[in-house]
């Protein structure tokens, strides 16, 4: 499933991480909270950066406060050349949802508070190239900027808007979000658990039948999969408020889509968002089953698809540390390479993964926890190159390391760096 997470974009000084940083005397969140004070003050250029400092000009969304508009939404629409950055400021806490609407000229926007540090931060919300970033924990009273950036065209002009956060904001709008209300075709009059080892399914195209609902019983491990290629369906699940738990198009090299859940579903009912990229007139079978980690490909893990079991039947490297400081150099081909990462107490991670010997492979880097639940991804953080950061509580987590765009195997070198309390005697 998926799971929603801060990511920090970090810059570096002469190519490298900064030194590890050790506290003492402090609680994990102050700890955290201090690395990346210290981080940002040391790593970051802040204005090439183009973070909305204090002095930096901005368009106001309003005169004062914006709490009393944001039930209605307010919204200005202007190129990413003329206003590059908003300010708006709140009397009370207030969960607010922030959009940039103009796909053509792909809009990406940072939240920052009134020092300049990023809050949060989206690039193609969904499948599409609109940006949005919905809080759904409040933002306390304050001032508040916004950058907008256009990655294709800064003259085209991008709707920015700020409103009340509501649940289906956390939902893409490539597929309407599967609400209590919404009309759906059910899988079976009561709970399914009972019909999981043979499986069950249903076929209709999308235009018959875009949801399907089913309930549970108890907690249950299950396989979600949409077949019928020339559709090129696409797979959204939606627990029984319309919140997004996972999706999937293009499982493995086909055209299907597959969601595995490997750590059970709790009782409950949950719907089916069923799209198709290619036709909505031709039938797609629906099906679920009980999860068989067994029946799954390993090719599945080459292209990230799923996360590998820790049991040794699949490669998995260790990093090697010096200090809290680890970095190898690998050959990344047309397969992932992963290594796994043991937390024994709350850290800071910064990954890296740059482009050796004047290669010109473009990696990504994606971070995933034991259960599966990919908390952090960037490709492109610092030129093709891929840099992120992740607040990390113990347990075990992966590391994959994979290529954005095909090309012949070429050289990477892979970095990581923690940053934890030290406990003094």
């Amino acid at each position: 499933m998926k799971k929603q997470s801060k990511k920090i974009n970090l810059g570096l000084v002469n190519g490298t991480f900064l030194s590890t940083l050790l506290l003492s005397a402090c609680s994990p969140e102050d700890v955290v909270d201090k690395i990346i004070e210290r981080v940002i003050e040391k790593a970051l250029d802040i204005e090439e950066l183009g973070a909305c400092l204090p002095e930096t000009q901005a368009t106001a969304f309003a005169e004062s406060a914006v709490d009393d508009l944001l039930n209605d939404g307010i919204s200005f629409s202007a190129s990413a050349s003329e206003a590059p950055y908003y300010r708006f400021s709140l009397e009370q806490a207030q969960a607010i949802t922030i959009s940039a609407t103009g796909e053509s000229a792909d809009p990406s926007i940072i939240l920052y508070d009134s020092q300049g540090n990023s809050i949060e931060e989206n690039d193609d919300f969904g499948d599409g190239y609109n940006s949005r970033i919905p809080l759904s924990e409040p933002l306390d009273s304050g001032t508040y900027c916004i950058s907008v950036q256009a990655l294709e065209d800064d003259d085209i002009p991008i709707e920015l808007s700020l409103k009340a956060f509501v649940e289906t904001d956390l939902n893409s709008d490539d597929v309407n979000a599967c609400l209590p209300d919404t009309a759906a075709k059910t899988f079976a009059e009561s709970g399914i658990d009972q019909l999981l080892e043979k499986g069950v399914s249903l076929s209709a195209s999308v235009a018959e039948t875009p949801f399907y609902r089913f309930s549970l019983d108890g907690p249950q491990a299950i396989t979600i999969s949409a077949e019928g290629e020339s559709a090129d369906p696409v797979l959204t699940l939606y627990d029984g408020q319309g919140n997004e738990l996972a999706d999937n198009d293009d499982y493995g090299d086909s055209y299907n889509s597959k969601i595995n859940l490997r750590k059970p579903l709790e009782p409950g009912i949950y719907c089916i968002g069923v799209s198709a990229i290619e036709s909505n007139s031709l039938p797609i079978r629906t099906s679920i089953e009980v999860f068989d980690a067994s029946s799954i490909d390993h090719q599945t893990y080459d292209l990230v698809d799923e996360v590998p079991p820790l049991d040794g039947s699949y490669p998995i490297s260790m990093f090697e540390y010096s200090g809290n400081r680890a970095s190898t150099d690998v050959t990344l081909g047309g397969k992932a390479i992963w290594h796994r990462i043991d937390v024994n107490a709350p850290s800071i991670y910064f990954f890296e993964a740059n482009a050796v010997d004047n290669s010109q492979v473009d990696p990504e880097l994606s971070l995933f926890n034991s259960d599966g639940d990919q908390l952090a991804y960037n490709d492109d953080g610092l030129d093709t190159d891929s840099l992120l950061a992740a607040r990390l509580e113990a347990g075990i987590y992966l590391l994959a390391l994979s290529q954005a765009e095909e090309s012949e195997a070429e050289s990477v070198r892979v970095s990581v760096e923690r940053f934890a309390k030290t406990e003094l005697d």
